[in-house]
């Protein structure tokens, strides 16, 4: 809020205090005057009329001049506190309110235009400070608040431009599509500083690609130098960034792997574009992609499958071992559902599905259902039983993959092994040594079963000879005992119902599996999948979709089933010694415990810098789109943009994917960034922070990879392979409502830790994960003693590991409820939370939110402007939409129509249909643009802002007319020609000349030296396919060109006074109130 920063000097306060008193007073005596000419006219010629209408005037300007004294003083102290105390807090009540209401005269409302009745502009910044007073004890603004603030930033910008009388205020909305828009919407850009228009723009909302450019002329604008100095210079100075910002995109336009020149491969650009040659680009690009699909499934096997095995040896092993080496096979399922851990697991699994059906029912009320009620009215008991509901399910999914996994381990495993008894015999013999009359036995903590190794038992006599018997019995302290007490626990087991159940269904799983092992002999998995692939792509002609559906489940059921084999080779191979997953071999026995140990140091690093090392693909991607676009490949703060009163209003859309209220149905809600808020009427508007980064704003709001599998593919097999390659080029953001004034001044100090979610906040969950890490080493080295008590702490201690991160985990749920939102500041739960398809729900956003793509659900940015009653706004739409079927703004419309932002019309004929308009622009190729009427609804008198009551959208499309389609490629853009305007000096390459190819025919390739070779292949000029980032600059220099070329008639019909009507809307008053709520 720059009314309240505390850095804000005292000489541009009181200049701008000086600016306010010399708008304000002409404007308030031009009011005055045009009431006077006002009341003149109605008076007529009735003695004293005149004389009353000015003494009126007058005393109205008297206290224009009083209140704005008043408000210019109550600034100063605000400030001089500010300055002292820090940002204090208001009273709205003190503040003068006021408001231009229309005068009804013989029935006519009277109006005065925004742009003629200076004096409202005048009143609303009178009370723009209001805006910056938010409501006791809230962080979060209200909409009209941030109405407020917006609008005040943007008078305060128009008034250092002073654009002419002759251009009313327009907005412009740039929307996704890649790099493709970007470079078509540059052209856009181009004319419209051209036409010295740029001046006259409010809001700039941008949507995926639309960011690269809107951001790249951001930091232009915040980095030219000298600005300039009086009025007549604005258009050239926008012009001349336009130029620098086209040109520079053109020669980096394929940001991830520049345009390779011939004697350029490796010479370092002078311009801030990258610090290694260009021949080094795709090597770079190669690395960091390997590093950021190979970061997943190290981290998943350090922190959790590598633990997760070793307990499961250290508690359940023994028994496990013990079924499978019983010499009696029809013995093995027995002891395997007593001993093992199938008994324990099945009966928690079925207390979990009791609980969940508890809750289900329970739902079956009004008040614990969030479903039952409206969006964000849920009560608090509904939202606790929503967030119980979802951890049982959870905890169940997750017990049962965890009894299929070891069931599934043991079954394999005893069905597979040939020489079972062999290999278990010579494993007893290694572990039993009889020496001297005596026994030792060389176990250690996985072999123990209450105090004595599990071959000690009477179901393994049969690998011992009568005489080592005997010693064993003489010698083994407490053997006798320790027998009949394993047999009556046996014994006893068995007679349960629960048991007993288990028993029969371990023994119809083998039976199955031995029956598949019989009949597909030793086929492997591997091959069975490849067939299942195979028959998948044959059918899938005849039915539709059936390979991609084979192709998505391929990842689960490959993960479960490496899962398995791990656990399988972890505890039966030191018996078998054979290799399991693909012929892959662990580390030899006398060196795994310095593997264990190594891998626990490696999971503790990956806790301390888990976003770092999970945010390498965000990064990269938002470091090189900063290089490649921006001036100078220097970053820039939403506050340099803030600041700049050159800049218009920039909003940046995203969605964030993971927080819904309660009763949403989907968890996708639409948020903008802008230098002053970020935030949307779900999530709640927050200040943005001054020192969040312009390039990381630009890159998640055109995350498009992750926001295409979670917005529009959210499925379980989908999220998988989000999850295990890391395809994220979204990132999280800190979304506090109440920033501590420590954590702001350290972060804009230490720039490297912005945007951190481990910072400060997620300090407590990385600390008890470390200490659960910790535990967890200390269980494993203490794993391998022989001493009973040392195997309890190692029991412990892993105990403790399961505790701290099951409990983590599951508190994580019930984030909503005070001090456990902190649990969502954990990078590694909340990828726990996206792999399990949770959202958070709860009435109001967390302080952390995960940002992708804006085009989920409005693809324009329209949405935004509408929302925002913007009179005029123009469209440059380029998404993927080769037959004009305007599929984008279709959904925009609905969705703008369903929410009461807008409805639309034709503006030549208002009573046919808008979409009439959209099909007759399909059905003329020639046509440039097209315009559609916009009809807002009334507002009450509290919370008046933006256009009257309607306005225009003007839509300019990226498509080839006909008469188009026949030109040559053209010379790459130059300064001079964008600048001068004139036609480019650069003579046409002779390869062009040679080739014979057309600009339609250039497709997207790597360098341009591509389009004229076999490389020259796939979508073609202007509909290049989303998928390829690397355009050429030829393809960019056409593409720029073409909006250049198509947006003149838009550019030249925006932007005009008065406002764009028809005849018919002139009768229509513009601005009407409807009746304040009682």
């Amino acid at each position: 809020m720059w009314l309240l920063e505390a850095d804000t000097p005292l000489p541009r306060m009181k200049q701008d205090e000086e600016e306010m008193k010399e708008r304000m007073e002409p404007d308030a005596l031009r009011f005055v005057a045009q009431r006077a000419s006002m009341g003149a006219g109605n008076y007529g010629s009735e003695d004293g009329g005149v004389a009353k209408e000015q003494q009126a005037a007058e005393r109205r300007v008297a206290e224009i001049r009083a209140q704005t004294e008043e408000q210019l003083k109550s600034e100063r102290e605000v400030s001089d506190s500010v300055r002292h105390a820090g940002p204090q807090k208001r009273d709205v009540s003190l503040l003068p309110s006021l408001m231009v209401v229309p005068v009804e005269e013989d029935g006519v409302i009277s109006e005065l235009s925004e742009r003629s009745s200076s004096s409202e502009d005048s009143f609303d910044e009178a009370c723009c400070a209001s805006a910056f007073c938010r409501e006791p004890g809230k962080g979060e603004l209200s909409w009209e608040q941030v109405v407020q603030q917006e609008r005040w930033l943007i008078k305060r910008k128009q008034a250092r431009l002073r654009p002419g009388r002759e251009q009313a205020p327009f907005s412009i909305a740039f929307s996704g599509g890649g790099v493709r828009a970007a470079a078509f919407q540059a052209g856009v850009l181009w004319r419209l500083a051209q036409a010295g228009k740029l001046q006259s723009v409010e809001h700039f909302v941008a949507v995926s690609g639309g960011a690269y450019v809107a951001s790249a002329f951001a930091s232009t604008l915040t980095a030219e130098t000298p600005q300039p100095q009086d009025r007549s210079e604005v258009t050239s100075f926008y012009l001349r960034c336009a130029a620098k910002t086209i040109c520079r995109m053109q020669r980096n336009v394929s940001y991830l792997v520049r345009d390779l020149k011939r004697g350029n491969l490796w010479q370092s650009a002078g311009e801030g574009s990258s610090l290694v040659p260009p021949i080094l680009d795709l090597p770079l690009l190669i690395v960091i992609g390997l590093f950021s699909m190979l970061i997943n499934p190290l981290t998943a096997f350090a922190l959790y499958l590598f633990p997760f095995t070793e307990g499961v040896d250290l508690f359940e092993g023994f028994g496990m071992k013990a079924a499978f080496c019983v010499p009696d096979h029809e013995m093995a399922i027995e002891i395997f559902s007593v001993w093992g851990p199938s008994a324990r697991s099945l009966t928690f699994l079925l207390i979990c599905v009791l609980s969940g059906c508890v809750l289900w029912l329970l739902s079956a009320i009004k008040v614990c259902n969030v479903w039952r009620h409206p969006p964000g009215e849920a009560p608090r008991i509904a939202q606790l039983m929503l967030s119980m509901r979802a951890v049982v399910v959870r905890v169940s999914v997750i017990q049962l993959v965890i009894w299929v996994l070891i069931t599934g381990a043991f079954l394999a495993e005893l069905d597979s092994t040939p020489s079972r008894l062999d290999s278990c015999k010579d494993y007893i013999r290694r572990k039993t040594i009889f020496q001297d009359g005596l026994v030792y036995f060389n176990c250690t903590c996985r072999d123990l079963y209450d105090g004595l190794p599990w071959w000690a038992s009477t179901y393994f006599d049969n690998y011992f000879t009568p005489s080592e018997q005997l010693v064993m019995n003489a010698t083994v302290p407490g053997l006798a005992a320790w027998r009949t007490e394993i047999k009556s626990q046996s014994t006893e087991l068995l007679k349960l119902r629960s048991v007993e159940l288990l028993l029969k269904v371990n023994s119809l799983l083998h039976d199955i599996l031995k029956r598949l092992t019989f009949a597909l002999g030793s086929t492997s998995i591997g091959l069975m999948i490849v067939a299942a692939m195979l028959v998948a792509l044959v059918l899938n002609p005849l039915i539709r979709g059936i390979f991609l559906r084979v192709l998505s489940l391929l990842g689960p059921v490959s993960a479960l089933l490496v899962t398995g084999c791990v656990v399988q080779h972890r505890i039966f191979s030191v018996i078998t010694r054979r290799s399991y997953i693909y012929g892959l071999v662990g580390p030899p026995s006398e060196w795994y415990m310095c593997f264990g140990i190594s891998t626990f140091c490696c999971a503790i690093l990956i806790v301390l810098f888990y976003h770092h090392l999970h945010s390498v693909s965000h990064t990269f991607y938002a470091r090189s789109l900063q290089k490649a676009y921006f001036e100078g490949g220097k970053d820039q703060t939403w506050s340099d943009v803030k600041d700049n009163d050159y800049c218009p209003l920039f909003l940046f859309t995203g969605t964030v994917t993971d927080f819904r209220q309660p009763g949403d149905e989907i968890a996708i809600t639409e948020i903008s960034m802008s230098p002053l808020h970020t935030g949307s009427d779900k999530t709640g508007f927050v200040d943005t922070p001054s020192w969040r980064s312009l390039a990381k704003s630009a890159a998640l709001a055109a995350a498009a990879t992750d926001a295409f599998i979670i917005g529009m593919l959210d499925r379980a097999r989908y999220r998988f392979w989000l999850e295990f390659l890391n395809l994220r080029m979204g990132d999280y953001i800190l979304f506090e409502r109440r920033p501590m004034k420590l954590v702001a001044r350290t972060i804009s100090r230490w720039r490297c830790i912005s945007d951190k979610p481990f910072f400060l906040f997620g300090a407590v969950p990385i600390v008890l994960q470390t200490l659960a890490l910790v535990a967890g080493l200390c269980s494993f080295i203490l794993s391998y003693s022989i001493d009973f008590d040392m195997c309890l702490q190692a029991r412990a201690y892993f105990l403790v590991w399961a505790v701290i991160l099951g409990g983590s985990l599951i508190l994580s749920f019930f984030a909503g409820y005070g001090m456990f939102e902190m649990f969502l500041h954990s990078p590694a739960i909340r990828h726990l939370h996206m792999a399990l398809r949770y959202y958070h729900t709860a009435g109001k956003a967390p302080s952390l939110v995960y940002v992708t793509d804006g085009g989920v659900q409005d693809c324009t940015g329209v949405l935004q402007l509408l929302r925002r009653r913007s009179a005029q706004i123009l469209l440059a739409l380029a998404a993927s939409d080769p037959d004009d079927e305007l599929s984008v703004l279709r959904e925009t419309m609905q969705l703008a129509v369903a929410q009461g932002y807008a409805s639309f019309y034709d503006p030549l004929d208002p009573r046919r249909d808008p979409t009439f308009v959209l099909d007759d622009f399909k059905l003329n190729p020639e046509q440039k643009h097209f315009v559609l009427g916009l009809r807002y609804p009334p507002q009450t008198r509290g919370t008046e802002y933006g256009a009257k009551l309607t306005g225009r959208l003007v839509v300019v499309k990226n498509r080839l007319p006909p008469s188009l389609e026949s030109l040559q490629p053209e010379p790459l853009l130059t300064e001079e020609e964008i600048f001068v305007r004139r036609g480019s000096m650069k003579p046409l390459s002779p390869r062009w000349k040679d080739s014979g190819l057309l600009q339609s025919d250039l497709a997207a390739c790597c360098c341009d030296c591509c389009h004229v070779h076999m490389c020259n292949v796939g979508p073609t000029f202007p509909h290049v396919s989303n998928a390829n980032q690397c355009l050429t600059p030829a393809l960019f220099s056409a593409l720029c060109r073409l909006g250049f070329r198509l947006s003149g008639e838009a550019v030249d019909m925006i932007a005009t006074e008065p406002v764009m009507e028809e005849p018919w809307e002139a009768a229509i008053p513009r601005r009407y109130f409807m009746p304040d709520a009682v």
